[in-house]
């Protein structure tokens, strides 16, 4: 994973394990959505790559 996806991740992972409200981590945490939104397809493009289609 990029080095810079993995504070993103982390930081919203731990938030997420505590509190449900997404709008208070963007304004507290200063990141912004597209950060997040990079980070999850960049993670989903990985897992797609390695992936084989069993048929």
């Amino acid at each position: 994973m990029p080095t810079e996806y993995k504070p993103v991740l982390y930081a919203f992972a731990d938030h997420l394990n505590i509190d449900e409200e997404f709008a208070s981590f963007l304004a507290e945490e200063d990141i912004q959505r597209s950060e997040i939104v990079n980070a999850i397809l960049w993670c989903v493009g990985a897992i797609t790559a390695k992936s084989r289609l069993l048929t």
